[in-house]
């Protein structure tokens, strides 16, 4: 039973994947931009707009330099944008404007999440987390069967930035919390 579920998990994963490229492809259709995308473009990263340079190109994922980081992403979810739109500064500029106090809790609840839902929202709050150069932030995911954790471990490993990960004490969340300190 369990090996046939997986082998239709691998079907419709196959699908989905096929889905996502048909839908790419008609909106390049649809923009005229059926040109690939390839090392020295300037693309926009659909989930959480910013705009950046594709450094390399690891079969279906991109490595984008965004502001000083470096992300890696699907290419699916990248679209090109002219040299024009990308007004980013060739310098980086550090800006420490907050609409929020300083010391205000940087939170985010992806508790009941599926697992691709949750690994773009954990990538787009932590984008925004680095951005804003916030010290401390803490991803709720809840205790269950540990997959949620296990997603928010695997997505802090891609990101090239010292930082001390851990959970709170038991009374404070545990398990179901995980804590980001960025040194």
């Amino acid at each position: 039973l369990a090996k046939k579920a997986q082998e239709k998990k691998k079907v419709l994963e196959h699908h989905i994947t096929k889905i996502k490229q048909d839908i790419y492809t008609q909106k390049a259709k649809k923009a005229g931009k059926l040109k690939p995308i390839e090392v020295g473009d300037h693309v926009r990263i659909v989930v959480s707009g910013s705009i950046g340079e594709v450094e390399r190109i690891k079969k279906n994922k991109a490595i984008v330099m965004v502001g000083g980081l470096t992300m890696e992403t699907e290419l699916l979810d990248l679209e090109p944008v002219s040299k024009r739109e990308d007004k980013r500064p060739k310098q980086p500029v550090k800006i420490h404007a907050s609409s929020k106090p300083a010391n205000a809790d940087q939170k985010l609840d992806i508790r009941g999440m599926r697992a691709e839902e949750a690994m773009r929202m954990v990538e787009a709050f932590v984008d925004q987390s680095l951005m804003a150069d916030d010290a401390v932030i803490e991803i709720l995911h809840g205790k269950g069967t540990g997959a949620l954790r296990q997603i928010v471990r695997n997505k802090l490993k891609e990101y090239n930035v010292k930082m001390k990960v851990y959970h709170p004490n038991r009374e404070d969340g545990g398990d179901g919390i995980t804590i980001v300190e960025f040194l």
